[in-house]
């Protein structure tokens, strides 16, 4: 989980994304030295890409994966307290609403 500190959270999604970008232009470069040219480059290199980062960065994705649930579980740990501080506020109990008395109810006209 990332600390509070803005600058440390942020330095795990640097270093994924660039590696990610850096495993992009090895793969690209690779397609193009065997003579992979336009398109077919562009397709080759973010599909192989994609395929090697899966094993290759598993360790960088997990450590911004954490840092990312972190922010949500602060997230949610905040909406709980305000929601605990909420319901503490409401300590009078509500009184129960009056019913209607029959006579006080609209009358129907005579039929006739």
């Amino acid at each position: 989980m990332c600390p509070q500190s803005y600058p440390v959270c942020v330095k795990h999604f640097l270093v994924y994304s660039g590696l990610r970008l850096l495993v992009l232009l090895a793969v690209g470069g690779l397609a193009f030295a065997v003579g992979l040219r336009g398109w077919v480059l562009l397709v080759v290199a973010f599909v192989g890409s994609g395929a090697l980062s899966i094993f290759v960065l598993s360790n960088p994705r997990n450590k911004l994966g954490a840092d990312v649930g972190g922010v949500f579980h602060r997230i949610n740990d905040r909406i709980d307290a305000a929601t605990r501080a909420e319901d503490q506020d409401v300590t009078e109990p509500v009184a129960p609403t009056e019913q209607v008395a029959e006579t006080d109810a609209p009358s129907r006209p005579a039929a006739g």
